[in-house]
């Protein structure tokens, strides 16, 4: 694939340049960052593979490989934004936006909802084990 890209290179690199100019800047850094979270997604995919290949289903800390895989995709989307952008704030919130829709933030946030509304004696803590309340 390397080598036919640099022939692709070689032989059209003034019309594809012509090309590349006529795009605005911003698309080409959209291009770059969706290309980059690519490359790392492909990274973390293969981290998980591993694990599946040595047939284990965690890791050393009893953790899923799925539970593992979205949370590095989480923290490759607010690396990604804080760095492009150069704003914590919008990185923390992409952050938690993605936790919410890719990762377990809905049920969480279910269960913690469910959890705090109650009023028994015996409760389930929002990660689902049994904990009584301190009298």
């Amino acid at each position: 694939l390397g080598v036919i890209k640099m022939a692709v290179a070689v032989l059209f690199g003034q019309s594809l340049l012509q090309v590349l100019d006529a795009l605005p800047v911003s698309i080409l850094g959209l291009m770059l960052c969706i290309a980059g979270h690519e490359l790392a997604t492909t990274g973390s995919t293969t981290i998980v593979k591993t694990y599946h290949r040595n047939d284990a289903a965690t890791d050393d800390a009893g953790v899923p490989a799925a539970t593992l895989r979205q949370a590095t995709v989480i923290a490759m989307v607010t690396t990604i934004v804080i760095v492009g952008l150069g704003k914590t704030h919008y990185g923390a919130v992409c952050g938690w936006i993605t936790h919410m829709v890719y990762g377990t933030g809905t049920l969480e946030f279910v269960s913690w909802w469910r959890w705090g509304h109650h009023d028994n004696d015996v409760s389930q803590s929002y990660h689902g084990i049994p904990q009584s309340r301190a009298e």
